[in-house]
């Protein structure tokens, strides 16, 4: 048996999920229903690394820009990345959310 922790939203139950090759940007995701054949939440392996994600999902969908940096009149420089800043999303609501245990058995 493996104890694992899981982001909820309290009033539909419904699991932030594990984001896949696609949607690689976990800040990007909302809530969906986990259960049947839909995605899987999103495991975390202690529950202060969840809990790290939840209060980074509520500050809102985080984004770094790639910008160019000239460093002569010729055109010549280089490419970085700036520091990622959060958008806020209005109906994201701390009360809302919780970290839940998840049990794992192997059977």
């Amino acid at each position: 048996m493996k104890l694992l922790y899981a982001i909820r939203h309290k009033p539909t139950g419904f699991f932030i999920p594990d984001p896949d090759r696609i949607q690689w940007r976990a800040s990007h995701l909302q809530p969906v229903d986990c259960s049947g054949d839909g995605p899987n939440p999103r495991l975390f392996h202690t529950e202060l690394s969840a809990k790290r994600a939840l209060s980074a999902w509520l500050q809102g969908r985080w984004k770094a820009e790639l910008e160019w940096e000239s460093t002569d009149e010729y055109g010549s420089g280089f490419y970085y990345q700036s520091l990622p800043v959060p958008t806020p999303i209005p109906d994201r609501v701390k009360e809302d959310m919780e970290v839940v245990p998840i049990r794992l058995e192997l059977v």
